[in-house]
């Protein structure tokens, strides 16, 4: 006698996780998608990962923080319909690391879940806040990991409490994880972008070079231009050194009134006054972070003129000697990135090979 099949429809619980994850796997495609049209924003994939955990998760509130500082948090994409709960309007830019659950995972690496916010568990102090703002509610708090490292977080709310399950924590690690995807992929499109713009930027001088065998004053123009633009420097400027003193042969991004004041500054003497004049001496790289406030540079009220406020400058070697430099220069006060140093070191071997073909040029014309 044939054993009859079960066919008992599944139960309710049964066709809700169903319908739970058939809703979490479209919702992940369509994420995917937005990471792959996004390249280098990563805001709109923000928007898009919150406002599916807003729904997918029914949470009254949802926000990514990201890590800016060893000290600091910044919201960067919020959702809520808790009545008097904090929008991202009345948020500060930034938030302390130490006091926040979004710090907790951050520095963690670890899923920080409460399922209920009362008067017993009001720890740490943002916890408090929120308390005293909407009384009990369910907390859970996913963080953005890099190679075990926290970068950011997912922060989701109930209110009233209603803890979060085990299958939804899992489901929002992944949300986590795509948003970790998303800004991985704009750092590599940025990263891609630069160096497509430092390749054209060297192909460029390249061309100026072979284009001007008897003349580098135009390679000394383009650089000193190439070199203040793709540093996301406001001036770029370069100088010839003939042992004894300083040229400035070429100065972009100033007013008329601020090139006439630089020019009328030089030739100077290698020394402690200007940026070129400690390079020459350190025969390296050298910064001034502030150059209005460091007692020893001298030439403050060209620099004033022109709104400058940082600076770098780099040398140019020919056989270990001194014979230029290279410098950009910001109005915003503090150290360029290593990056910035390479690039503009690659600028000032152009600059010598111009002046290298400049003079074995002239001494063939003259044999």
């Amino acid at each position: 006698m044939a054993k009859s099949k079960n066919t008992a429809a599944p139960s309710a619980s049964v066709e809700r996780e169903l319908a739970d994850a058939r809703a979490f796997q479209v919702a992940t495609v369509d994420i995917l998608r937005i990471i792959k049209r996004a390249g280098g924003d990563t805001q709109q994939v923000f928007e898009a990962i919150v406002e599916a955990c807003h729904r997918l998760f029914t949470a009254d509130n949802v926000g990514m923080w990201l890590l800016r500082d060893d000290q600091q948090i910044q919201l960067v994409a919020n959702r809520s319909i808790v009545p008097g709960s904090i929008s991202i309007e009345e948020l500060p830019t930034l938030a302390p690391l130490e006091t926040s659950a979004a710090g907790l995972a951050i520095r963690s690496g670890q899923t920080m879940h409460y399922p209920e916010i009362n008067a017993e568990t009001v720890e740490p102090s943002l916890l408090r806040a929120w308390y005293d703002r909407i009384g009990a509610y369910s907390l859970i708090v996913a963080p953005m990991l890099v190679e075990g490292r926290g970068i950011g977080t997912l922060v989701l709310s109930r209110q009233p409490p209603r803890a979060f399950t085990d299958h939804e924590i899992t489901l929002l690690t992944t949300f986590a994880d795509q948003a970790v995807i998303a800004i991985e992929n704009a750092r590599l499109f940025r990263e891609t972008q630069e160096a497509l713009e430092r390749q054209t930027a060297t192909s460029e001088i390249l061309q100026v070079i072979s284009e001007s065998p008897t003349d580098v004053q135009p390679v000394f123009e383009a650089i000193a231009a190439r070199a203040m633009t793709l540093s996301g420097a406001r001036f770029g400027a370069m100088t010839r050194f003939d042992g004894e003193q300083l040229h400035l042969v070429a100065y972009h991004g100033a007013s008329q009134q601020a090139v006439d004041a630089m020019r009328a500054s030089f030739p100077l003497k290698p020394g402690r006054g200007s940026i070129q004049g400690r390079v020459v001496l350190a025969r390296a790289p050298v910064q001034i972070p502030d150059q209005l406030e460091d007692s020893e540079y001298t030439l403050k009220d060209a620099v004033r003129l022109g709104g400058s406020r940082a600076g770098l400058g780099v040398p140019l070697l020919r056989e270990g000697q001194v014979i230029g430099t290279l410098l950009v220069a910001r109005e915003v006060p503090g150290l360029f990135p290593e990056k910035i140093v390479t690039l503009l070191q690659t600028f000032a071997a152009q600059a010598v090979i111009a002046l290298e073909n400049v003079r074995l040029f002239n001494e063939t014309r003259e044999a």
